[in-house]
């Protein structure tokens, strides 16, 4: 029996459709795509469908992505087909094989470096601006490039540059989302019956370790499809991929300073509130945190430790 089967009435999808048929709506004819011309440098004659993909860690996003990027191959057959897989959107363009005539990029971890701001900042604008040019840019890699997919992988919808969230085509929902005015408007997007069915996949795979069930997802397009999909069994991954590991890697490395960075500036200023709490003067404690700077690196405003030296100082017994 289907762990499918075992679902309230109200949780059960009544139609499940598989990968390849859902895809197949979006992706062009692989004959239009071959009578593609060049275009010029101002219209270049490269078409681009995007999807989303949201769920988090351990819900099966990347392999998804790859499986896709397979199918793509496999729709294209009579094309060259290549799949550049990084965190960065400019990246997997850079990083797009100078023969290919159709790319595949998946942006892993997409908010990372394009993270949604209230306002932007200019490296957020430039990863944008990216999108934006992105046919250009990539004929520059590519001069023989024809059709792009881009797959954004993220773990919340919000978390994406509205830009990219805009411009989708197909948005792939893998887990369930806990934030209330998100999850309530996840509701209002698939509607009860599929928000019901996300909530008992999430449950199937993160609870009960479902191996079968991290196949599935619920799935809304454009133009205003919507319904549980299906990963077809024994599709492998993509024959030409290229994985952009320095800018991961350069990444962790950035984050784990950051952490470190972060670290010694809260112990040093919980040392400025218990030099204050011990009545230590403001002059005596801001010694102190020059010599925290000039030894150990600690990068600490004197308004920002004064705040805190000042706090301990007037809950000082």
């Amino acid at each position: 029996m289907s762990w499918l089967d075992s679902l309230a009435e109200e949780e059960r999808p009544k139609k499940v459709v598989p990968y390849g048929s859902l895809f197949s709506y979006i992706f062009p004819d692989p004959d239009y795509v071959r009578s593609l011309g060049l275009g010029d440098e101002l219209t270049p004659s490269v078409e681009y469908s995007l999807f989303i993909q949201v769920g988090r860690p351990k819900s099966g996003k990347t392999t998804s992505a790859l499986v896709i990027a397979r199918l793509v191959e496999e729709h294209f057959s009579s094309l060259r087909v290549r799949t550049v897989v990084s965190p960065s959107l400019p990246n997997c363009i850079r990083l797009l094989p100078e023969d290919a005539e159709v790319g595949v990029l998946v942006v892993d971890d997409a908010p990372v470096l394009h993270p949604a701001y209230g306002g932007r900042k200019f490296t957020d604008a430039l990863n944008v601006a990216t999108y934006f040019m992105m046919r250009h840019l990539a004929r520059k890699s590519a001069p023989e490039i024809k059709y792009m997919l881009v797959i954004f992988n993220t773990q919340r919808f919000w978390s994406l540059d509205v830009a990219f969230r805009e411009a989708s085509d197909a948005d792939l929902f893998k887990s369930m989302v806990k934030e209330p005015r998100e999850r309530k408007y996840l509701r209002r997007y698939l509607g009860k019956q599929l928000f019901d069915f996300l909530k008992a996949l999430h449950r199937e795979v993160f609870y009960r370790r479902n191996k079968d069930a991290m196949n599935y997802f619920v799935y809304y397009t454009t133009w205003g499809s919507r319904g549980v999909g299906v990963l077809e069994s024994g599709i492998v991954r993509p024959v030409n991929l290229v994985v952009d590991m320095k800018t991961r890697e350069d990444m962790l490395e950035r984050l784990f300073g950051l952490a470190g960075h972060y670290e010694a500036r809260s112990l040093a200023l919980k040392i400025m509130e218990s030099l204050g709490r011990l009545g230590l003067s403001w002059g005596k404690s801001r010694e102190i945190l020059k010599l925290l700077r000039e030894e150990a690196g600690v990068k600490v405003a004197d308004e920002a430790a004064h705040k805190v030296w000042k706090r301990g100082h007037e809950t000082r017994k």
